[in-house]
């Protein structure tokens, strides 16, 4: 179920209505770009969704200020997560919203790849994940393949013109990820982000099926 064959040879989804990619430059901003922008891709996915026969219940939004903040799985400290608990929450912090201020692709990445994670859980990924002996490994296994389908969908969004300009900022964003041992060394970040840019199918983003070099 870790490879969620369902998945595997189902194309990407079009984003499309999406918020501009832009810079913020206030709290208020900040908040209803990334609510738009969560609306644009939950509805990109809920056709996939009926057709799974999955729930088409779109997670509620959370904002904190901080660096972290209580939730159904616990306190947990990160710039945005996302908890699968009952019918998941996605939550996004201050530290988000400064990286928003100074990356006009920001909303788009991170939304994207905490969405990323519910499609997980509704794929059953996350409750098999669960009951495995728990490692690192298996985390960055996770992590990285929401990178990759993140970037699969800002690829994929129509209002995102992913010119030279574009692709370098990506790059740039890969080469600056922080490396804490659950999302990836900088050689596997760069390796999925990258490879998400070309996914033509869900299934090329499947980190489950390689060898732990390729998820170090």
């Amino acid at each position: 179920m870790l490879q969620a064959e369902e998945l595997i040879g189902e194309p990407a989804p079009i984003l499309s209505t999406c918020p501009a990619v832009q810079k913020v430059t206030s709290e208020t901003e900040y908040q209803a770009l990334v609510l738009q922008q969560w609306h644009c891709v939950h509805r990109a996915w809920v056709p996939l969704f009926q057709l799974k026969g999955w729930s088409t219940v779109e997670p509620p939004v959370e904002f904190y200020p901080g660096t972290g903040a209580p939730s159904e799985c616990g306190y947990l400290e990160a710039p945005a997560f996302y908890c699968s608990a009952g019918m998941g929450t996605v939550h996004f912090g201050a530290g988000h919203l400064e990286m928003a201020m100074d990356w006009d692709l920001s909303i788009n990445e991170m939304v994207n790849h905490e969405y990323s994670h519910h499609v997980q859980s509704l794929a059953g990924i996350t409750t098999a994940k669960m009951q495995l002996v728990q490692s690192d490994e298996i985390e960055r296994r996770a992590e990285l393949q929401a990178t990759c389908w993140s970037a699969t969908m800002t690829r994929n969004s129509e209002i995102v013109d992913f010119d030279e300009n574009n692709w370098d900022s990506w790059q740039q964003r890969l080469e600056t990820m922080t490396i804490d041992g659950i999302h990836g060394s900088r050689e596997s970040i760069l390796f999925w982000g990258t490879r998400g840019l070309y996914a033509q199918t869900l299934g090329d983003c499947n980190t489950w099926a390689v060898g732990a070099e390729r998820v170090s």
